[in-house]
């Protein structure tokens, strides 16, 4: 979240933002004075309590430097102690949070199998979506067990059969087993799993993947006819309404009775994702893409050069009103603090490795990319998109990225030649590998019951560290789970490593595995290479940090001791503060880590942008202390 930056220099408030229009326009009243040479605007000290207040009154959020919070009593983000207590107590005992359904509730009408005993915030969710017809966002915290939910959804709202369950390929399988386990009126022969473009929607319940969903939406209609129940795993894969994943999803929401998104992860980087789920839930009220992102996202018409405008919709606005209707009428979301008060703990840490030759040239090129990009931001007021690709043809890139769908469809070799931040990104794991491996090594020689579970980007580093694994523990198994392993295959990886104490190593791709498994066997989580959202690195920690789990769980980000990889890291806590300020206000966790102690593809624009940001922030942080 772009918070308006507020502190004290030489006697005056300087307030400090990402230039936008939405921002400036609304904040004209207070007509602050524009400094051109330390590119902030100043007023008088005296007003900060009067500048914090409009701030908030016009639906935006403060960051305030400690001098400033010991002038007003005010918290970081402009809380009193009280105003933080009162927003938790408002939630307490809110029914989104419900740890118990109520004692009229009846369990039997659900038809789970005979001794098995949900958690009562399980039932309370289940309770939700009946209360609200059936149509509900089930957006409870990692490994809560969302699946066991849908599945109770359905049992009690059984009258309305035939299901369809739309998934990530990787756990297409587990929703068959899942079903099975906990309905007693369900049977093997009434469930369809369509892992085949041939297959058609069929029997009780059909799960497919969302790519088999936007080539078969007709007849998955025509399966569905009048009544039937849609569920959306990761939900989240359907941010955008306008790509063919996020239309389906909206047009197959909107044609069946009930519908029941699942996500740990609503809000991945943008609320502007947001929309397509309140759409596909309530097309009357969410009707207006601009109406919701003008209120909620800072929206606003961005003029990109003399003849051309753009809607920019990146921000985040009145997120505690946003939060409130979501939390009224739509949502139900618990979080672990809250309903597993015995789950074992989770500790992150960050991991500097040693030194490696590489490590000088990513520094070179860390230095090179901020000397060459600083004029053009400052030019372009640190607006990152505006400069991106200036700055992409200053440093030798190619003038404008080939579309993502043309790099993902290359294989390695040829997307190396043309795709330099793909080789870039690929070439600073390789050199961390024999770090971490090291690292590993002794993990293990310490403990030798400790069980890994390993992230990546790219395959490649996957298979330098497993080659390098295996060659030093040839006693050991291991499981892969790739977007290249097919459904079936994946579980019994998963179930392999879940019951085999001999198979230490789980090497997953970041985009493949970062949801839909439960890994809990493995108690140490290796983030080799980092995503680009706290909420997927979150997902990627929950694969063994969920139910089930009885063991502390370790995290660790292993980051090379260059420029490079720190820069990545610092993209996650930042991003994490927009999504836990609208989903979970107070009682929300925000991303750190203990600094002192279906997609599986790599996105090169995306990678680029975020860089760009954080070195943006760096250069006006340089500014300001230089001032």
């Amino acid at each position: 979240m772009d918070r308006i930056e507020l502190d004290a220099e030489y006697g005056l408030l300087t307030v400090r933002y990402e230039h936008n229009l939405w921002k400036k326009s609304r904040l004209e009243p207070l007509r602050l004075r524009w400094n051109p040479s330390n590119e902030v605007y100043e007023t008088s000290l005296s007003r900060a309590k009067e500048v914090i207040q409009h701030i908030r009154e016009i639906g935006s959020y403060v960051k305030l430097s400690p001098r400033i919070q010991e002038i007003v009593g005010l918290s970081e983000f402009g809380q009193t102690a009280e105003e933080a207590q009162l927003d938790v107590e408002k939630w307490a005992y809110h029914d989104s949070f419900a740890e118990n359904p109520s004692e009229n509730f009846d369990v039997s009408a659900i038809g789970f199998r005979d001794g098995f005993s949900p958690f009562g915030y399980q039932l309370a969710g289940i309770e939700q979506a009946r209360n609200k017809q059936g149509r509900i966002l089930i957006a409870d915290d990692m490994g809560l067990g969302k699946t066991l939910q849908a599945c109770g959804i359905i049992g009690l709202f059984r009258k309305n059969l035939p299901a369809v369950i739309v998934c990530p390929k990787s756990v297409l399988y587990n929703w068959k087993s899942e079903l099975l386990r906990f309905l007693d009126f369900i049977n093997e022969d009434d469930i369809c799993v369509l892992d085949d473009t041939s297959k058609k929607p069929g029997q009780l319940i059909s799960i497919c993947t969302y790519r088999y969903a936007v080539n078969h939406a007709k007849a998955l209609k025509e399966y569905l006819n009048v009544n039937g129940i849609l569920i959306s795993d990761e939900a989240h894969t359907g941010k955008e309404k306008d790509t063919q994943v996020g239309s389906t999803l909206i047009e197959l929401a909107h044609f069946a009775k009930c519908y029941v998104p699942l996500t740990g992860t609503p809000i991945l980087n943008y609320v502007r994702e947001m929309f397509a789920l309140l759409h596909g839930l309530d097309p009357v009220r969410w009707n207006d893409y601009h109406t919701f992102t003008e209120r909620y996202c800072e929206g606003h018409w961005r003029k990109i050069n003399k003849t051309q405008t753009v809607w920019w919709d990146y921000g985040a606005s009145n997120i505690e009103e946003l939060m409130t209707i979501i939390r009224h009428e739509y949502m139900v979301r618990r979080l672990k603090v809250d309903v597993l008060s015995q789950l074992p703990e989770k500790h992150r840490t960050t991991q500097t490795l040693n030194i490696t030759s590489q490590d000088s040239a990513f520094d070179a090129f860390m230095d090179n990319l901020k000397e060459t990009a600083k004029p053009i931001l400052i030019k372009n007021r640190f607006s990152v998109r505006k400069s991106t690709d200036e700055i992409r043809k200053a440093i030798g890139l190619q003038t404008e990225a080939l579309p993502e769908s043309d790099l993902e469809s290359m294989n390695d070799d040829e997307r190396r030649k043309k795709d330099p931040i793909f080789k870039l990104y690929e070439e600073s794991g390789l050199s961390k590998v024999e770090n971490v491996a090291e690292s590993i090594i002794d993990m293990l020689e310490n403990n030798p019951e400790n069980k890994f579970i390993l992230f990546f980007q790219h395959k490649s580093v996957l298979n330098k560290l497993r080659d390098r694994l295996r060659e030093k523990y040839p006693e050991y198994s291991d499981i892969l789970i790739t977007g290249d392993i097919a459904g079936d295959k994946r579980e019994e990886e998963k179930l392999k490593y879940q019951s085999d104490p001999t198979c230490k190593f789980a090497y997953l791709t970041i985009g493949a595995g970062y949801a839909g498994i439960t890994l809990t066997a493995g108690n140490i989580i290796g983030m080799v290479q980092q995503p680009w959202s706290p909420r997927i690195a979150e997902q990627c920690e929950d694969r063994a940090h969920r139910i089930g789990q009885v063991e502390e769980v370790m995290v660790v980000y292993f980051l090379s001791a260059n420029k490079f990889d720190t820069a990545q890291h610092s993209l996650l806590g930042k991003k994490a503060d927009t999504s836990t300020t609208v989903l979970d206000g107070a009682r929300g966790e925000r991303f750190a880590t203990n600094k002192h102690a279906e997609d599986d593809a790599f996105h090169s624009s995306d990678a680029f942008v975020a860089l760009l940001g954080v070195i943006a922030e760096e250069i006006q942080q340089e500014i300001q202390q230089v001032a």
